[in-house]
């Protein structure tokens, strides 16, 4: 994971689709450092976001699951697509 000033960069899939349920702005796609195909997903940083994550990896995020499922299928046409 990248954490800088302006973006928050991770590679769950997961809690990329999780953040843009919470309508989180998903700035870029770009490979990971981590190699082996991996995609970091780049999010612009709000007052929010830390708040959003911290409850995600606490497993106390709540999200809409359609809005869930239709976020993952989002991600993985974006995905595709720079492939």
């Amino acid at each position: 994971m990248n954490d800088t000033n302006q973006e928050y960069a991770t590679s769950e899939f997961p809690l990329a689709a999780a953040l843009l349920c919470m309508q989180i702005k998903l700035v870029d796609l770009r490979p990971s450092k981590e190699g082996a195909g991996r995609i970091e997903f780049i999010f612009g940083k709000d007052e929010v976001i830390e708040k959003f994550i911290s409850g995600y990896w606490a497993g106390n995020l709540r999200v809409e699951p359609k809005e869930f499922w239709n976020h993952t299928r989002e991600l993985k046409s974006r995905i595709k697509a720079q492939a």
